[in-house]
């Protein structure tokens, strides 16, 4: 059955998230519009991701700032893909933060160039890693240029013992990521990371980075996988000169095959007088 515009807005929150899929497919995008930020609280996740691309047309930037990030978490990428420059106005940092890395592939270079600074800060390290090029065209900057390799371990087998990536100047960029690549473990062998700091680029006094070690792999389960580290300045002992950090990895037993990068995000200057010597191209 169709529903009237009075009916539609007379409903409570409860009633509205307690109608089914079919009750809610005759609901214009016109009469969705209609809804108040207090009705819209009752709706689900799964109520949401079943709304279709014209009904979700009707939601306003108020509308979609009412919602909450478990509400968010329904939508699909495709859902995304179609929202609007007005309707993505709406969105918080705390919202943009809860979205999963298969909900933003769905936004386009074009709408996360619609989105303000303000917003932006809600990307937390690991999304900015996950977007592609394109869509990194788009956020204002986090354009390519504003990315550089700044440490690395080549690909290789790593005798027991410990490498790192170099010593890298963390006042140089807002944040950094580091990709550690995990392959064949020897039997017996053991694999161990984190992010630690110094007080130059020689390594002075070099000391762990509080809540940036990785659980150690082991030879059963740890060979082939992938591990992520996220870090900024904040996390560094800066009031007594520690300004300094690097992705440490050992190698403990056996043998390890490992490569690992570390990309520095929004630096303070000219990023691409920061790549390391063996970035030949920069493309895109």
């Amino acid at each position: 059955m169709a529903y009237t515009d009075t009916q539609v807005q007379a409903w409570t929150s409860a009633q509205l998230g307690a109608l089914a899929d079919s009750q809610l497919d005759t609901v214009t995008s016109a009469q969705v519009a209609l809804l108040t930020t207090v009705q819209l609280n009752g709706l689900t996740s799964t109520q949401l991701r079943g709304l279709a691309d014209t009904q979700l047309d009707g939601l306003s930037a108020a509308q979609f700032a009412s919602l909450a990030a478990t509400q968010l978490n329904g939508l699909t990428s495709l859902q995304l893909s179609g929202l609007t420059a007005g309707q993505l106005d709406g969105l918080t940092s705390v919202q943009l933060t809860s979205l999963a890395d298969t909900q933003l592939d769905g936004l386009s270079s074009d709408q996360l160039n619609s989105l303000q600074d303000s917003q932006l800060d809600g990307l937390s390290a690991a999304q900015v890693a996950g977007l592609t090029t394109s869509q990194l065209a788009g956020v204002h900057g986090m354009q390519t240029e504003g990315l550089a390799v700044v440490g690395k371990i080549d690909p290789a087998s790593l005798s027991p013992g410990s490498t790192n990536t170099g010593y890298t100047d963390a006042k140089g960029f807002t944040r950094f990521v580091a990709a550690l690549s995990v392959g064949a473990i020897t039997a017996t062998g053991t694999l161990d990371a984190k992010i630690q700091q110094a007080t130059d680029a020689n390594g002075s006094g070099a000391k762990d980075v509080t809540g940036l070690a990785m659980r150690q792999i082991l030879a059963g389960n740890g060979s082939n996988q992938q591990v992520i580290f996220k870090a900024s300045a904040r996390n560094l002992d800066l009031k007594n000169g520690f300004t300094f950090l690097t992705l440490s990895v050992t190698a403990g037993t056996a043998a390890s095959v490992v490569s690992a990068v570390v990309v520095g995000i929004e630096p303070s200057y000219e990023p691409t007088r920061r790549n390391v010597p063996t970035v030949r191209q920069v493309i895109g």
